[in-house]
């Protein structure tokens, strides 16, 4: 079977409370955000790197194309998590500018 590449939509008000649950250790709001995959058949396609997931992958938290109110939630690899964020989020970027050439991302609300 090929691996299936899912991107979720989920509003970054839900994202940015249930991170802020998963940082004080709430091991239900841990649970949640492993399993949002779960629906999805095995293997996954890792976002960055395309590599086969076949358990439960780490989740990355990337912007929408225009909305800030919404951002995506995409499947990643094990090494993939495991690399230093910042070239984590290089290779996430990377792939987002290929898929929306001329977008410009802001991470800051707008006013």
């Amino acid at each position: 079977m090929m691996a299936e590449l899912p991107i979720l939509s989920l509003k970054r008000a839900e994202i940015t409370a249930i991170n802020r649950r998963v940082k004080a250790g709430d091991i239900e709001a841990q649970a949640q955000v492993q399993h949002l995959f779960d629906p999805y058949p095995r293997p996954l396609e890792c976002f960055t790197c395309a590599a086969e997931i076949d358990g439960h992958p780490a989740i990355m938290f990337l912007p929408e194309k225009k909305e800030f109110e919404w951002m995506m939630a995409v499947p990643i690899c094990l090494e993939c998590h495991e690399l230093p964020p910042l070239m984590r989020w290089a290779k996430a970027l990377k792939i987002l500018r290929k898929m929306w050439p001329g977008v410009h991302f802001n991470f800051v609300p707008p006013r």
